[in-house]
């Protein structure tokens, strides 16, 4: 055998013995798991997302990791688990007037959309994704400001309501129907200030019946409220 070869197994020799104590391996990430729960909530509201990640082998909590949560593949929030039980949850409010992405189509007074929680992985620990769970969304019930006046038989009146959420919020953009004696007079979108609008001339004494309606749409179910408009003599 030859100097050279001689020099060439010493050298694979020791090449092998250094691999195979690991200094050149990879490291070995600790493999993860990600659990989420089905949530609820209406339309103007907020929905509680929740996660839990812990080891796979040893099922002990991992705090300080950011958890990604998606509703329909939509990015929606971030939260950091907590040291003691490696749980997170945010808060992401669903169909805010102005921010309305997630519509209850059709006839149906409630839609589930999937959620999932996501996490990246670090230089300690495998990524994980949890199962997909649902976001029930229902339709909620909006409120309309009653409207009572009165006024001089002959002149004029502006006939006001105010479209509001269950949570307070105003609705704008919505179409308000105004029904006076029986006789729809129009319908009217409500302002940046969920305020509809009618102007109408008192032509009879006494009481004039008023009703205004909201027919509903993919977010809010239908309301009614009544009135009246007095004139006076």
């Amino acid at each position: 055998m030859t100097k050279f070869l001689q020099i060439k197994y010493l050298l694979t020799f020791l090449f092998l013995a250094i691999f195979s104590t690991g200094i050149f391996a990879a490291p070995r990430l600790i493999p993860t798991k990600l659990k989420s729960n089905n949530a609820s909530t209406s339309s103007g509201f907020a929905a509680r997302l929740t996660a839990q990640l812990s080891r796979a082998d040893t099922n002990v909590p991992i705090g300080n990791a950011p958890i990604q949560f998606y509703i329909d593949n939509i990015k929606v929030g971030e939260g950091s688990t907590d040291v003691l039980n490696g749980t997170t949850q945010i808060q992401v409010p669903i169909n805010q007037p102005g921010n309305e992405k997630f519509p209850i189509t059709g006839s149906k007074d409630s839609q589930a959309y999937p959620i999932r929680a996501e996490y990246k992985g670090s230089n300690e620990f495998r990524s994980a994704n949890s199962d997909v769970y649902e976001l029930t969304v229902v339709k909620s019930s909006p409120r309309l400001s009653a409207v009572s006046l009165s006024a001089k038989v002959g002149s004029f009146v502006t006939i006001s309501t105010v479209l509001t959420n269950s949570a307070g919020s105003v609705l704008p953009g919505r179409k308000v129907e105004f029904t006076i004696n029986n006789r729809s007079v129009g319908s009217y979108t409500t302002n940046a200030n969920g305020v509809a609008q009618y102007g109408w001339k008192v032509s009879t004494s006494g009481i004039n019946t008023l009703k205004v309606n909201f027919v509903g749409d993919d977010f809010y179910r239908s309301t009614t409220t009544s009135g009246s408009i007095f004139g006076i003599k």
